[in-house]
């Protein structure tokens, strides 16, 4: 009995304009972008573009009607969405929102040295202590930029820009190669849905599926696709508060779509100290569609445990101070015998983290003897050969130790960082495997690495001075990389 072997054929969609366009829209988003942000509520990070996708997929469609030529094949979109998204941050392939672009790349890293050069207390210390190539150390300079002026000293910027466009491919370029390492395991192993990009995913492939010769998601006869449309009408009316509220320059009370619940006058007297108030945060709701029913239970069960019976206890029991009216918040992190946030953000994570490496080190460890000649074991992925993912990987790292040690970060430190940084984003691309959002950020291990530090005697305790440019340094990973789509866990997707 034969059997026969259908061959996929790969379309590659990497053609010229596609490479073009790859180069120039991150810089024209950028600029246009952070003008639209200096025109009103600037931490809520509004964008021009790109547009959501769904406002994209209706002009091609209405550009495909009219010449099928205009139309863009699957391959070349799936890599202009690519772009896009990196440009756009995490929310837009979740619900078209830009709260984190690239935009606010500079405050992660050159911001911080930058702020203390200008800002009261640490003035002093950072301009005795930082070296120019982190900030530059002419004050002209530094008032320009905070207070405005006509004329740019690009003598005195270049060195610190260089810097951190350095820093910045280093460190986005090697999480890269290091997270080819896990692929295979999270994406054909466990098959993991990857919540935060499924409703971009799953828009595309219904525009590209044609159904009685029409796109799958403008076939209005499909009855899957009429409640599509109900739903976008619904989400548009949601959102719009939302964009007008980035416009103003005092938002509004709250947005539409994370609708406040506060339950504590009912439940206060009864459990005093239990969280029974935040916000129904509307997209999130649809989004858990995609997400594994384990994951959601366990999230439900974890408050039950902590922000209701844990807090309660504690509060009943005389062990926490309580006043009337606290949403239970307090307990997580600022009073209690156990701070259950700070468990969830650093040892939750770090545990995965572990968990990530332990359970998979052999496809890991295959991969880095495949790179140094091991012939006994597969050589590539997906056609990628093993040895440019272990060089790409290594090389990025020691050139990101590099900098560190350019930047005045303590030596012993400065290897760390980078594994550090690594061995966490880890924990962080597998949790994002389910979940959209959560809390941890680099600066929620920088209590680790500054008492790190000072085990090595590299400084005191804290605040210790001496400790000044390597937790700057630390440091310059930033908060963005909890939700910009340059960093791992959301490249990933």
């Amino acid at each position: 009995m034969s059997q026969t072997t259908t061959e996929v054929t790969k379309v590659s969609g990497l053609k010229p304009w596609v490479i073009a366009f790859a180069v120039i829209f991150p810089s024209i988003a950028f600029i246009l972008n952070q003008i639209y942000q200096g025109l009103g509520t600037w931490w809520v990070w509004p964008a021009l573009i790109p547009l959501p996708l769904i406002w994209m997929l209706i002009g091609l469609y209405i550009l495909s009607r009219i010449s099928k030529k205009l139309n863009i094949g699957a391959p070349a979109m799936a890599l202009i969405f690519t772009v896009m998204y990196m440009t756009a941050g995490s929310m837009w392939a979740f619900e078209g929102l830009h709260y984190w672009t690239s935009v606010p790349l500079p405050t992660w890293n050159q911001g911080g040295p930058l702020e203390a050069l200008y800002s009261d207390p640490y003035r002093s210390v950072a301009w005795s202590l930082e070296p120019t190539i982190l900030a530059p150390h002419d004050a002209a300079a530094v008032n320009a930029f905070y207070l405005g002026s006509m004329e740019i000293d690009w003598g005195a910027w270049m060195p610190s820009i260089t810097y951190w466009i350095a820093w910045s491919i280093v460190c986005f370029c090697g999480a890269y190669f290091w997270s080819y390492m896990i692929r295979k395991p999270l994406v054909e192993v466990e098959k993991l849905p990857f919540t935060g990009v499924a409703p971009s995913a799953y828009m595309l492939k219904y525009y590209y599926e044609e159904e009685d010769g029409k796109s799958r998601l403008f076939n209005l006869r499909g009855l899957l696709t009429r409640m599509f449309w109900v739903g976008f009408v619904f989400g548009m009316i949601l959102g719009l508060p939302n964009a007008i509220s980035a416009l103003l320059p005092t938002p509004l009370p709250y947005y539409i779509h994370q609708v406040p619940i506060n339950w504590l006058g009912f439940t206060s007297g009864v459990l005093p100290g239990s969280t029974f108030s935040g916000n129904l945060y509307v997209p999130e709701v649809f989004g858990a569609q995609f997400a594994p029913l384990d994951m959601l239970a366990s999230a439900v069960l974890y408050w039950i445990v902590f922000s209701v019976i844990y807090n309660t206890l504690i509060v009943r029991a005389g062990i926490v101070p309580y006043t009337p009216g606290w949403d239970g918040s307090q307990y997580q992190s600022d009073y209690g015998p156990f701070k259950y946030a700070q468990f969830s953000w650093i040892g939750l994570s770090l545990g995965l983290s572990t968990w990530v490496v332990l359970h998979y080190r052999v496809h890991i460890g295959n991969i880095f003897r495949a790179a140094f000649g091991n012939k006994s074991v597969p050589q590539e992925e997906e056609g990628i050969p093993y040895r440019i993912v272990v060089l790409g990987a290594l090389g990025c790292s020691v050139a990101w130790i590099a900098l560190y040690l350019v930047g005045g970060a303590a030596a012993p430190l400065a290897i760390i960082f980078p594994f550090f940084y690594i061995f966490f984003m880890f924990g962080w691309t597998r949790m994002m495997g389910e979940v959209q959002e959560f809390m941890p950020s680099p600066q929620t291990y920088s209590g680790m690495m500054f008492d790190v530090g000072t085990g090595l005697r590299l400084w005191g305790g804290r605040p210790d001075p001496a400790s000044w440019n390597t937790m700057l340094l630390w440091n310059a990973n930033g908060s963005g990389q909890r939700m910009s789509s340059l960093a791992m866990h959301h490249h990933f997707k």
